[in-house]
């Protein structure tokens, strides 16, 4: 099970967007001790759902373009892109947690498309390789 913090580290959006999710029916979970839970398949539903995945695409969209003219605002950053194989929604939750911890992550995004997983992610160049050794971890079973 999944809870809502977790969630909104995943998809690098904030609380409120969620809890409209929940209320318009596009996230289903149950509240457990005053506390929303998720479970597997009901992160899978709301990933699969063309109004989650047009929102997300137009965050990491304007990340991508604010980088690529300019008007991203720190001069020391680095833009990565990877595809890799999919990785599970445990797999999810570690990434996610460990790009948190990261002192300077500007933009995280992982989406699970076609069997493969895209990351992206605006950060220093030290968090970048960081993360990319993280990935490749995973790539390798570890």
């Amino acid at each position: 099970m999944f809870k809502l913090n977790e969630i909104m580290e995943m998809l690098n959006i904030p609380e409120r967007t969620i809890r409209r999710h929940i209320k318009l029916g596009l996230l289903k979970g149950e509240k457990i001790a005053g506390t929303w839970r998720f479970s597997e398949d009901d992160l899978n539903n709301y990933f699969s759902n063309a109004v989650v995945q047009q929102t997300q695409a137009h965050v990491k969209f304007k990340e991508i373009f604010d980088y690529l003219n300019g008007i991203s605002k720190n001069e020391n950053e680095i833009v990565i892109i990877k595809q890799t194989n999919k990785l599970t929604l445990t797999k999810n939750k570690e990434l996610s947690k460990y790009v948190s911890n990261f002192d300077d992550p500007l933009y995280f995004h992982l989406d699970n498309k076609f069997g493969k997983s895209i990351i992206t992610f605006n950060g220093s160049e030290k968090s970048a390789i960081s993360l990319l050794h993280k990935i490749n971890l995973f790539d390798n079973g570890k």
